[in-house]
């Protein structure tokens, strides 16, 4: 199952063993010390929304647990020179509204995070870039204004997600309200302060998840979280008080 987590101490409270777990639950379980807070990936700055974020949306690159970067959205990329990075997209990838994700989708992302209007904490991830062209359908040139090493590992981040342009369009300052990606999950409900519920997009580009549903609820009480766990209430949970273990 892709991307579960994204950082923190994880418990789980299931075997794994023969690895039937995932077929055999077909809901999981995880407990965050707090509730999210926007899921629009240029407006959040927390990793409690992360966590959420990296199940709904995918980005050009992404890391391994060896901390290599490896192709997500992008099957191939260049570095010509210094300054010149140009990336292939994988074709046919869908988002959740049914739209192909193309090279204009690239361009709007980061031209969207640039923008002084957006007020994006993860501007300063592509502060050096001046331009990104379209070269085609599934082509996209990003030239940076001086050499910029970090560019690739920073477009791992999850302020860094792929946005269809027309789904960010048509809801403008509600997007964050219905989040729209090409990840595994899509965002189907949202309690505020105390859960959020993912369901699994079977049009996935890499094949359907392996449990239907997830949900994040909000414990921020360490003694309740782990009764939780100790219950059958959750299945995951972040932040283990140490005297726990």
């Amino acid at each position: 199952m892709k991307k579960i987590f994204a950082a923190g101490m994880v418990v789980f409270a299931l075997l794994i063993g023969s690895g039937t777990l995932f077929a055999q639950e077909t809901t999981l379980r995880i407990a965050q010390v707090a509730d999210i807070s926007n899921p629009d990936p240029h407006k959040a700055n927390d990793i409690y929304t992360a966590n959420v974020i990296l199940q709904i949306f995918n980005n050009l690159v992404k890391m391994n647990k060896k901390m290599e970067i490896q192709k997500d959205l992008a099957e191939s990329w260049e570095n010509p020179d210094g300054k010149t990075w140009v990336f292939h997209l994988k074709k046919g990838v869908k988002f959740h509204n049914g739209e192909e994700f193309t090279a204009d989708d690239v361009k709007f992302t980061v031209e969207r995070i640039l923008d002084p209007k957006t007020s994006s904490p993860g501007k300063r991830l592509v502060s050096e870039v001046e331009t990104v062209e379209v070269v085609d359908r599934y082509t996209v040139r990003i030239t940076t204004k001086q050499p910029f090493a970090p560019l690739l590992t920073n477009l791992t981040r999850y302020e860094m997600a792929m946005l269809n342009k027309k789904a960010v369009t048509e809801a403008g300052a509600d997007f964050g309200k219905r989040p729209i990606g090409t990840g595994p999950f899509l965002f189907s409900e949202r309690h505020h302060g105390d859960r959020v519920v993912l369901t699994r997009f079977d049009g996935y580009f890499e094949g359907p998840a392996k449990v239907k549903t997830i949900v994040y609820r909000a414990i921020p009480e360490d003694a309740t979280r782990v009764v939780e766990m100790e219950s059958g209430g959750i299945d995951i949970l972040y932040n283990l008080p140490p005297q726990e273990f």
